[in-house]
């Protein structure tokens, strides 16, 4: 007869599991080292998630998913005004996931390495880079006011560079949120206008672009 899983044994072992990739990372992180934690024995961790890949899904893909989330449901931008407000947003969002999963954020910036997630700093970078290209550096460029073709991927390592920074140094969820703010005030506000000269302005040619 087949044994019975049980809810409260799976989430001890996932609580096990996070307290084991945050501290170790996924490369380091055992399963051993899990039904350790757990107070199982190693046989019933593979059990019930059957290797130590999936145990590290089932730990960071909800914090995973709602990143991911983060550039699919983001408007239009009409002007430069707007992209403040985009980038105020996308910045609070990712705020705001990190004080949900606060842990499983971290294991993803800094112990997803030999995992399945080990590009997540990468796609993220790309993701924003898209969203900066499209509504920004895409029709400066058309004016020839910027010339880098990869200006806004570096634009966009850079700042979630800096948010990876801030996620390390700052554990308390209100002081990151401020700092934050302020990172993003400092990085992207009239970031077009920094661009601007005497002709075509930003918002016209925004437009034209989307025809």
């Amino acid at each position: 007869m087949p044994q019975v899983l049980k809810e409260e044994v799976r989430k001890a072992i996932l609580a096990a599991a996070l307290a084991e990739f945050y501290e170790k990372g996924f490369r380091k992180g055992s399963m051993r080292g899990i039904a350790r934690r757990a107070g199982v024995a190693v046989g019933n961790v593979y059990r019930y998630f059957g290797s130590k890949e999936k145990v590290f899904r089932a730990v960071v893909e909800p914090a995973y998913k709602k990143v991911m989330k983060v550039w699919e449901h983001l408007g239009e931008v009409e002007n430069a005004e707007c992209l403040n407000r985009l980038m105020d947003e996308i910045t609070a969002r990712l705020v705001q996931i990190h004080a949900q999963h606060t842990l499983e954020l971290r294991i993803l910036v800094y112990g997803s390495g030999g995992s399945e997630y080990e590009g997540f700093r990468a796609e993220t970078i790309l993701k924003l880079s898209e969203k900066l290209e499209r509504h920004l550096f895409g029709p400066l460029r058309e004016r020839r006011a910027v010339r880098d073709p990869y200006l806004s991927y570096v634009v966009a390592a850079a700042f979630i560079e800096g948010l990876r920074v801030l996620l390390r140094r700052h554990d308390n969820t209100g002081q990151l949120r401020e700092a934050a703010a302020e990172f993003c005030k400092f990085y992207f506000n009239d970031i077009a206008s920094r661009f601007e000269d005497k002709g075509v302005s930003w918002q016209k040619t925004k437009k034209r672009n989307d025809k």
